[in-house]
């Protein structure tokens, strides 16, 4: 995982602030109040995999509530928690959840909660889209602040699994994507057993191909001279073949490694550590030769000329700060 943010370099005085606004905009929006402001002390670490946000943060002890007025950009995303030391108090859709360490839980970023966390605490976040997990378990609301304890047989390898990630993101390349969809079952799995009523839908060796494909995506992306046949030949089927797996998903070949592309451009754009990189930069280190093209593919995925959504998150950050 890459280091972003530590208050060890941080005026005291605006060590809390300069945090708050780091982890509102890779964890989620919230409000905050930390027992000794004057003492406090923090850092974050942040991977990508594929579609999985990983970020790490240990942090002092504080009071967070996750209010209304901050559903809106993350509620896209489904939150697991995982403990890594120190404890929590969850309190979500009615239920209350105590977390120490190695122990889990889910967080829905579309309702409201608080969380106590204790001096010297330790999270690891795994964000994933809501809809790659609804896929597999269904509506989550059932799932949302139960424990996800180490002593379950399934859950303990899934937190197994997660306190051991965070040293080896760096190493994965392509098999991210397939390293995503398997934490990504590992997750229904542990849902499941805490508190669902149904089993969930794995990975099928169709779904394997799948994986295959899309990880073979994923490393094609900042090759300007992939194409969906090329990808299809890299996995060892017929173009014809990939197209009808990725099919369940209603897409095809040419059509995901376009929308990688974009997403991992829309990402480096509103990314504060490459401000100093032009547009036309972005889009030729993802794929992109023709910069027309390029505009007209990201406003049709976003709804914004890049240019545009590049000076949004600008002007977002501001306001937070401000």
């Amino acid at each position: 995982m890459k280091r972003i943010f530590s208050t060890d370099d941080v005026d005291p005085r605006n060590r809390f602030d300069c945090w708050h606004e780091v982890i509102c905009r890779h964890v989620i929006p919230h409000a905050s109040v930390p027992d000794c402001p004057t003492t406090f002390a923090a850092s974050v670490d942040t991977a990508v995999l594929a579609d999985l946000a990983l970020v790490h943060f240990d942090t002092g002890s504080m009071t967070c509530t996750h209010e209304k007025r901050h559903i809106g950009a993350m509620a896209e995303e489904l939150i697991l928690v995982r403990q890594m030391k120190g404890s929590m108090q969850l309190e979500q859709s009615g239920r209350t959840v105590n977390l120490a360490q190695g122990e889990m839980t889910l967080v829905d970023p579309r309702s409201v909660y608080v969380a106590r966390l204790t001096a010297d605490s330790g999270l690891l976040v795994a964000k994933y889209p809501r809809r790659q997990l609804i896929e597999r378990v269904g509506q989550i609301e059932r799932f949302v602040a139960r424990k996800l304890s180490t002593a379950i047989g399934e859950t303990g390898l899934l937190s197994a699994y997660l306190s051991i990630l965070p040293a080896h993101t760096e190493a994965l390349d392509a098999s991210a994507h397939q390293v995503s969809d398997q934490l990504l079952d590992l997750i229904a799995v542990g849902l499941w057993k805490a508190g669902g009523d149904q089993v969930p839908h794995l990975s099928s060796p169709r779904a394997v191909l799948g994986t295959q494909v899309r990880a073979a995506i994923e490393k094609s992306i900042t090759d300007h001279t992939a194409t969906a046949e090329s990808i299809a030949r890299i996995v060892g089927i017929s173009l014809r073949y990939a197209n009808a797996i990725l099919s369940d998903s209603n897409t095809s070949v040419g059509r995901l490694l376009q929308a990688r592309r974009l997403e991992h451009c829309r990402r480096a754009l509103g990314d504060p550590l490459s401000l100093h990189r032009s547009i036309s930069n972005v889009a030729y280190a993802f794929g992109f030769t023709d910069m027309t093209h390029f505009g007209r593919r990201f406003r049709r995925a976003f709804g914004l000329l890049p240019s545009d959504y590049r000076k949004l998150q600008r002007d977002g950050r501001r306001t937070v700060d401000s």
